[in-house]
């Protein structure tokens, strides 16, 4: 009689522990969803910050050791990041134009641009423009369209980069 109580028993501590799990899953998933509503109503598509950084590619020699003790030198590339190479910015919201100045230690012909965007609006290059988070050409005026989380408003924005003489 006592192995049935123990069969019972461990049947009940199983049902309990499904039951807690699907309630804790539910849960979860739920709370996930809560809020998201309110980003498709924003209708905002503006530009608030826009920087650069540097990313330069340097060789390392490293050396090991064989089996017989020989040296065996061969390079590693390594990316090196200089972030934040803004020093002033001017966004005129009238025109939808970002001026960014940047210091002098950046090569406009290769510098990486990131942009911060309304609240779930998207941004993507248009007319040949480098698309951001990648090496690209900053060394004239590129155009990017930001849309607004509703999907349906949209703004053609123009960023021009430049170093002070």
């Amino acid at each position: 009689m006592g192995i049935i109580l123990t069969l019972k028993a461990l049947k009940m501590k199983k049902n309990i522990l499904f039951m807690f799990s699907y309630c804790l899953l539910i849960s979860v998933f739920i709370s996930c969803q809560w809020g998201l509503s309110d980003l498709e109503a924003n209708d905002e598509c503006e530009i608030i910050d826009f920087n650069f950084e540097k990313r330069t590619i340097v060789k390392e020699e490293r050396i090991v050791k064989d089996t017989d003790g020989n040296e065996i030198k061969y390079y590693v590339d390594r990316v090196v990041f200089v972030p934040g190479l803004k020093s002033s910015i001017a966004i005129n919201t009238d025109q939808n134009i970002v001026t960014v100045t940047i210091k002098p230690e950046a090569d406009l012909n290769s510098i990486v641009g990131y942009a911060v965007i309304s609240p779930g609006a998207k941004i993507e290059p248009i007319e040949g423009s480098p698309v951001l988070g990648v090496l690209g050409n900053f060394s004239t005026p590129q155009k990017y369209k930001v849309t607004a989380a509703n999907g349906i408003n949209s703004k053609i924005w123009e960023v021009k980069a430049s170093i002070p003489n």
